[in-house]
């Protein structure tokens, strides 16, 4: 279970780009558990290159680098 200061928020948190409406709602522990949630997930980082300025930076895969 994610709590609202978990360290994946600060990346994960939307929109997140290409016209994102996600959303995040808030469990209780009960329906935490019962959906099976119960840790934060690994983050994958992946290289991203700015076309524009060629500076290469890291960014959680998935994630819009803007």
């Amino acid at each position: 279970m994610l709590s609202v200061d978990d360290p994946f928020w600060h990346t994960h948190f939307p929109p997140n780009g290409w016209g994102c409406k996600c959303r995040v709602r808030a469990l209780s522990v009960q329906e935490a558990t019962k959906k099976g949630i119960a840790k934060t997930p690994a983050i994958r980082w992946v290289s991203w290159t700015h076309q524009q300025t060629g500076r290469t930076e890291r960014i959680p895969e998935g994630i819009d680098p803007g």
